[in-house]
């Protein structure tokens, strides 16, 4: 295991040094960023310089945790600008009133990325917060006091400060974390993510995390929009299914028909392939499902599949197209199939939303 070693110290001046930049032969005095003791420093030509405790040593986490309180201020006070990226959700203008999106607003893979874009937004935090001091107390939004590792003034609103906590041992407690207070959480384990963090966009990460941000989605106009499958009845008893030219925000309704039924693309898919030797079948029984006298030859009980056509039993295995279901006197439901085709669908339907319109002129 690598030797852990103290590459800062403090200067006479209380200015924070690295020993690689103390001149060899000065006679000037160092202290320890934590313990404040004096310490020696080493510019040996076997070993990295640094610098060591005259006397008994401290705790080199609470070094790590004195250091990098002392770096990351310093660090803010003087930068003109210090990023943060905070991630949020680029929505559909239509987010809160379409009829399209899941229940409790989930996705499928198909409408994420459609209606709801990840993205990160970068954030200046010196447009909100001026300076930063040390281990000051502060009042949070639940009534409790709190004390932060490092306080960040907001010169807008004082009342809402940015606290960024050091963790070299212990995380910060969850009554903290919950407490409404903005904290920037992280973690540290040698002089390394210090410098990693430093002068850099600070984004979550395993050593960074993020509590009490809750920033504003933001809104664009879908182009294209999800894919939509329209199945359409008429009054004559044909269907037909339209698989490409609706979508979201771009599907209208036929004057001829009396009923329609539309539902997301990735939807309907996933129900034909639930039935691969009887995926034909499928739209007729959502058909069959809001018409009850509906008859269609795919979901009689005497008609079969083969060589991707429709035979009839009833009918010494004669082609269905031969015959008018509506004018079979033979017709029966399928009802085994039907109930099994119709569960299926209300299961993948269950938080994704369906389409029913009906024409109320004809």
């Amino acid at each position: 295991m690598k030797k852990q070693i103290q590459s800062y110290a403090l200067d006479e001046q209380n200015a924070l040094v690295h020993a690689k930049d103390v001149d060899k032969g000065a006679k000037a005095k160092f202290f320890c960023v934590h313990c404040h003791e004096e310490m020696i420093c080493r510019q040996g030509h076997v070993r990295t310089p640094h610098f060591a405790h005259k006397s008994a040593e401290c705790s080199y986490d609470q070094y790590l945790h004195s250091l990098a309180k002392r770096r990351i201020c310093e660090w803010f006070n003087q930068a003109e600008k210090v990023e943060i990226s905070i991630p949020i959700f680029r929505n559909c203008s239509k987010w809160e009133t379409c009829k399209w999106l899941y229940k409790e607003k989930r996705f499928s893979v198909m409408t994420w990325g459609i209606c709801r874009k990840p993205r990160h937004k970068p954030y200046n935090l010196k447009r909100w917060y001026h300076a930063c001091e040390e281990e000051r107390d502060c009042i949070a939004p639940n009534g409790r006091q709190y004390r932060a590792d490092i306080f960040c003034h907001n010169h807008q609103n004082p009342e809402k400060p940015l606290f960024i906590e050091i963790c070299v041992t212990h995380p910060c407690e969850l009554e903290k974390i919950e407490s409404g207070l903005r904290i920037i959480e992280i973690a540290i384990e040698s002089e390394d993510d210090i410098d990693r963090f430093i002068g850099k966009t600070i984004r979550e990460s395993d050593k960074v995390r993020f509590y009490g941000f809750h920033p504003n989605d933001e809104s664009y106009d879908v182009l294209d929009g999800i894919p939509i499958v329209k199945i359409t009845h008429f009054p004559s008893g044909k269907i037909f299914i339209d698989r490409y030219k609706n979508t979201c925000l771009h599907h209208t309704h036929q004057a001829t028909a009396d009923l329609e039924i539309a539902v997301l693309h990735d939807i309907f898919n996933t129900y034909e392939a639930s039935f691969p030797d009887e995926c034909d079948a499928t739209p007729h029984a959502l058909i069959l499902r809001e018409i009850p006298e509906y008859r269609s030859c795919a979901i009689c009980r005497w008609s079969f599949k083969a060589l991707n056509k429709r035979f009839c039993k009833y009918n010494q295995n004669r082609l269905c197209s031969m015959y008018n279901p509506y004018e079979c006197p033979h017709f029966i439901v399928n009802q085994e199939k039907y109930e099994e085709m119709t569960a299926k669908f209300n299961e993948l339907t269950k938080e994704a939303p369906v389409n029913i319109w009906r024409n109320t002129l004809i």
